[in-house]
């Protein structure tokens, strides 16, 4: 704060971005299941404006999070309540990758479907490196 001439005082620098409304659109954005790079966009701001308020504002930090609990809860309840729980799931898979996501596997298999040998996994990885590059390491060590 700073004093003006006439003894009034004022905040210094530039006023914020994300006001009291511009927070709460957030909140409400993903409670509806809406990212915070979706959200800094939708209010007219920055993801990381986003990111610095939540450093800067314990209270706006902690409803982000509710936020999105609530939103995961909702997804959650749909899927073990309703008969057609498949967008729910969708969007869980989508929304909430670390913990719903398919996982890929990756596996070294043959024409048939059978798993590589060690020797056959070796002999397929420099295949590929010798398509890719021309040449294969031959001193035994693995590249960087």
């Amino acid at each position: 704060m700073t004093t003006t001439t006439n003894g009034q005082k004022r905040p210094v620098g530039r006023p914020r971005i994300l006001t009291d409304e511009k927070k709460d659109l957030v909140v409400r954005f993903l409670e509806t299941g809406g990212s915070r790079k979706m959200a800094a966009h939708f209010v007219g701001c920055h993801y990381t404006t986003i990111v610095d308020e939540t450093k800067r504002d314990e209270e706006f930090s902690a409803r982000l999070n509710e936020a999105e609990s609530k939103c995961y809860a909702k997804h959650l309840q749909k899927i073990l309540s309703s008969d057609d729980w498949r967008s729910a799931a969708w969007f869980m898979e989508r929304k909430f990758q670390n913990e719903f996501a398919k996982l890929e596997k990756h596996a070294f298999t043959d024409s048939s479907g059978h798993d590589l040998t060690p020797e056959q996994r070796k002999a397929a990885v420099d295949a590929i490196l010798e398509e890719r590059f021309g040449t294969i390491p031959t001193n035994g060590k693995t590249h960087d």
